[in-house]
């Protein structure tokens, strides 16, 4: 095996002198080398890669190398198959063959990961940009990094580094369901679930979908259905079933009995912001995730992570997708082969719900989902991509040419970016329109407008320099759990105690923060339900 190592080292070199064309990058540079093979979707194949991430300009002869070594790569995605342009599915892999930890790009060490290479979006930003505001939700969504792939000699473009969804204390942190874990809490997580084509071990929801024609298929995402035990199987499937059964009954708006024990309800109101303002044609019913800790660490449904948002923000010219007026659940999936599920129409009715995604968007237009912040964020994608975008589009020639599904076509790269900026601002425009029909039924309290009925969060000092410190008043005793994250999602502090009534202090050392200053987030939530949020400036 060394000897083997050894070869494919010098045969790895003898690829950089032939690369042509391309030299360097002010992006991370990815080098993969095949050695003869072809990539295919499944099996992975073992092939050679090397990752140069200098922090500055990356040539690619350069020998300090970020990653060096092995990984099994295959061909992912569905119609993105049909591009030019690949993306690819890959683990690193030590010299034996096995699952290797790793840190890419500067995001947390695990062995999965995406390379999504952008090629109808062409904008190149269209994901990212996705992810980045999931994140500032408050919930992980996969993290990305911008780079440069050259695969056996030939540069292949712009791509983007993703986490892939999966149970880790980095991504969705939730327990690690054993084997053993069959009965009691251990039984009840956790559990990554999906709403998604069929997939090994899917079953179809005893409720058909919003028109009532086509099935619903949920799967296993993480654990795989084969690597759970029937009674594992069973308590997610049953679980999901209870909900919607609550959901779809008539006493769905009642607190105890409808659906709100089950879930996570501001958690499925970010998703539906998400779906709504991207108008994305997958939403609501393709690559939809959604997981379950156990009952002691809150125990409902969480809407998340996000996934997939390439044919969003009005990139497709099918089901009204390139439309920024009107409800995403009003014009996709009508007897389609994939469905929508009947939740988001049922959920709709209840004035409760409403009340709280009235409030809810209203707070996310202040900060992170304003078109001030929404531009300035696409801009510094742009930005980071302005030299290597030329490159890209030299060898995908594309602009001002058709590419399924787009619904507008730009002479020019600029062009792109400007009709991804007027779509969202109206798209905006329209959202702000519809939400602000809503008759509220209860009133916000606090400074908060979506704290809990009769308790109040508050953080001081804001902006801060050193310590902070984040106050929960509550009406009765109740467990309360803060996290504070970084801006793009990274979570550098959990708490969680029982709290009596009156004041409750939690402090947050300094040394959470390290020397970053910037923009934090802060989320509290009492007895498992979402009760308040916050920005946090450190300076």
């Amino acid at each position: 095996m060394l000897r083997y190592f050894l070869l494919s080292v010098l045969l790895f070199y003898t690829f950089l002198l032939h690369a042509q064309n391309f030299t360097s990058s002010n992006l991370p540079i990815v080098i993969i080398d095949t050695q003869g093979q072809r990539i295919v979707d499944e099996p992975k194949i073992t092939v050679m890669m090397k990752v140069l991430n200098s922090g500055g300009t990356n040539y690619i002869d350069d020998t300090n190398h970020e990653y060096f070594g092995y990984i099994g790569i295959e061909i992912r995605g569905n119609t993105s198959q049909m591009f030019d342009k690949k993306s690819f599915s890959f683990e690193t892999r030590d010299v034996n063959g096995e699952n290797l930890n790793v840190s890419l790009m500067g995001l947390p060490e695990e062995n999965d990961w995406v390379l999504q290479g952008p090629y109808a979006d062409k904008s190149l930003v269209r994901n990212v940009f996705a992810y980045h505001l999931g994140n500032s939700q408050g919930r992980w969504s996969p993290r990305t990094r911008f780079c440069e792939v050259l695969i056996n000699d030939e540069y292949r473009g712009i791509y983007v580094l993703v986490e892939k969804i999966k149970i880790d204390k980095n991504r969705v942190d939730i327990a690690t369901l054993q084997p053993e874990d069959n009965s009691g809490d251990e039984l009840t997580g956790g559990y990554i679930m999906s709403i998604d084509r069929d997939n090994p071990g899917s079953w179809n929801s005893p409720f058909l979908g919003r028109t009532g024609s086509v099935d619903v298929p949920f799967s296993y995402e993480d654990p795989k259905y084969d690597e759970l035990t029937n009674t594992q199987r069973q308590y997610i499937r049953d679980y999901i079933t209870a909900f919607e059964t609550a959901l779809h009954g008539p006493y769905f708006k009642d607190s105890i009995l409808g659906y709100r024990p089950y879930v996570d309800i501001i958690s499925f109101i970010d998703y539906l912001i998400m779906t709504e303002l991207s108008r994305d044609l997958d939403g609501y019913r393709v690559s939809v995730y959604f997981h379950k800790d156990k009952d002691s660490k809150g125990g409902r449904l969480v809407m998340s992570p996000l996934w997939d948002y390439n044919l969003g923000f009005g990139n497709g010219n099918f089901m009204e997708a390139h439309n920024p007026v009107g409800w995403t659940a009003d014009g996709i999936g009508n007897g389609d082969w994939y469905e929508v599920p009947f939740w988001w129409d049922r959920f709709r009715e209840d004035p409760y719900f409403d009340t709280h995604l009235k409030y809810r968007w209203n707070e996310l237009r202040e900060s992170t989902f304003s078109k001030e912040y929404i531009f300035a964020f696409i801009d510094s994608c742009t930005n980071v991509l302005e030299q290597a975008r030329v490159r890209n589009f030299q060898k995908f020639n594309i602009l001002n040419s058709y590419v399924w599904p787009n619904p507008y076509i730009g002479v020019t790269y600029e062009n792109e970016i400007i009709y991804l900026k007027n779509w969202i601002s109206d798209r905006i425009d329209w959202l702000d329109s519809q939400i602000d029909l809503i008759e509220p039924s209860f009133e916000p309290v606090g400074t908060n407008a979506i704290a809990a009925m009769g308790n109040t969060v508050s953080a001081y000092p804001n902006p801060f320099a050193h310590d902070l410190s984040v106050q929960v008043k509550l009406k009765q005793s109740a467990q309360v759990q803060l996290d504070v994250f970084t801006l793009t999602g990274e979570k550098i502090t959990s708490q969680s105690k029982v709290c009596l009534p009156g004041k409750n202090i939690f402090r947050v050392d300094d040394l959470w923060f390290g020397r970053r200053n910037g923009i934090y987030f802060y989320v509290v939530k009492i007895n498992g339900e979402f009760a308040g949020r916050g920005k946090l400036l450190r300076n």
